[in-house]
């Protein structure tokens, strides 16, 4: 392909290319590294609320007819709010996450990243 000028692709990364040999030919390569930011730090909280409060786990229980009258402190799961959230790696995805976290349910967060992010950044 030796009029190739540009290539792009649809994800976060670009991992799957060969960016030396892209450059080499001088072909732009370009991507969409915030295009799912936002989509991923709801699925992560979604699942982190899911878990603690055991939402598959109950809905089968309810299909299964577990649900007579009431139900007991089995059936509750965990409260989140102000439990402390670890996040592991404190990108664009984490920071959203921490967000959310923080300012939805009080959520102090511990985080893991390759640099300190200075105090007060974004949200937190």
């Amino acid at each position: 392909m030796p009029k190739l000028r540009a290539t792009s692709t649809i994800s976060v990364g670009y991992d799957n290319f060969d960016v030396d040999a892209l450059n080499a030919r001088k072909v732009l390569l370009m991507h969409t590294p915030t295009v799912l930011t936002e989509t991923v730090a709801d699925t992560v909280m979604a699942l982190v609320l899911s878990t603690a409060r055991r939402v598959v786990e109950v809905a089968n229980r309810v299909k299964a007819g577990e649900w007579t009258k009431s139900i007991g402190p089995d059936w509750f799961g965990n409260d989140v709010h102000h439990k402390t959230l670890g996040i592991v790696g404190m990108g664009r995805i984490g920071m959203a996450l921490a967000q959310r976290a923080h300012a939805g349910f009080g959520m102090p967060i511990l985080y893991n990243a390759r640099r300190q992010h200075p105090p007060g950044r974004g949200a937190l």
